[in-house]
């Protein structure tokens, strides 16, 4: 669906600030050929012609902005620490965005460190409580902050692996089973972990929203 829509483009850097030692903010201006909405999937061009997705975290007139972690495992880590203002980026987008689900009377957004940008696309609007559970083997108090200081009602890093049961019974005591959503970002069988556990606590299915970013053994998202 979404990839007729895509075109090439380009905007500048005007900011690249490292949070936590773990991912990078980067917020793009001058955007060229391409109007962004948060939400969407950007393709970015790392280096080589290869690239790298990530989710607008945030979107104005020219500009956008996204979260992108440091993995260590391919070539967007040295070409994201390298990023300074005035630095050309380039790119293809929209491809299917991630959104939380329409109509609920609160947000539950869980994953691994790639959810950061997601969780911030996703409490911008300001329309309904938006919650943060990422796992993370590092505390990331920068990333907490900057999503706190966007709205986010309530943010909890936990450690890797961490189940979310007690995330999603408090979601559902705390909006109904009828108005919480769910947004799940990262790998795939903790998405679908995410997603079994919230149909057992009664969210209804097309309240559950997944987007796998990195799969175990497989290369060419990070």
């Amino acid at each position: 669906r979404y990839r007729g829509l895509a075109s090439a483009w380009s905007a500048t850097v005007g900011a690249a600030q490292l949070l936590d030692g773990r991912a990078v903010h980067v917020v793009l201006a001058g955007l060229d050929g391409y109007a962004a909405s948060p939400g969407d999937t950007v393709a970015i061009d790392v280096g080589g012609s290869v690239l790298r997705r990530y989710t607008v975290a945030g979107a104005s007139a020219g500009s956008l902005e996204f979260v992108a972690v440091l993995t260590g495992l391919g070539p967007a880590t040295p070409w994201l620490r390298s990023l300074v203002p005035g630095a050309t980026v380039r790119g293809q987008g929209p491809e299917r965005p991630v959104t939380a689900p329409e109509g609920a009377r609160g947000v539950l957004v869980v994953g691994d460190e790639t959810a950061i940008g997601t969780a911030l696309s996703v409490v911008r609007p300001g329309q309904v409580p938006v919650r943060a559970v990422i796992r993370s083997s590092s505390p990331l108090p920068e990333a907490a902050a900057l999503l706190e200081s966007n709205g986010c009602d309530r943010v909890a890093i936990v450690p890797a692996g961490a189940a979310h049961d007690a995330d999603l019974a408090a979601a559902v005591a705390d909006w109904g089973a009828d108005g919480a959503a769910v947004v799940a970002v990262g790998e795939q069988s903790a998405n679908h972990a995410v997603r079994s556990a919230a149909l057992a606590v009664g969210i209804a299915r097309d309240r559950v929203a997944t987007r796998t970013f990195w799969r175990p053994d497989r290369t060419g998202l990070e």
